[in-house]
């Protein structure tokens, strides 16, 4: 049995997804726009993750609506911005 801390060789896929991660907490703090944040985001995840559009999700409480931003890509034509709680996964 092995004691002590792993140590991951340093290209290792999960030792570069916990750097993607500290490298996405330390973004949230330095930048002021959100379209600033959500390209540096989109920036940082391409490292482990591949993907054809990315976006993120903010509730709005006025409209009862989760409001989607598109940090990286095009969705599909007719992709709505705008999705009730109830309809949204990130909503519920």
């Amino acid at each position: 049995m092995q004691s002590g801390p792993v140590v991951h060789s340093e290209g290792s896929t999960e030792s570069r997804r916990y750097e993607a991660l500290l490298e996405m907490a330390d973004l949230m703090v330095r930048h002021h726009t959100l379209p600033e944040l959500y390209h540096e985001m989109a920036v940082g995840l391409r490292k482990v993750a591949d993907f054809q559009f990315l976006n993120f999700s903010l509730y709005h409480p006025e409209n009862k609506a989760m409001h989607l931003h598109f940090l990286e890509g095009e969705p599909a034509t007719g992709f709505p911005k705008e999705l009730p709680v109830w309809e949204s996964a990130t909503g519920w």
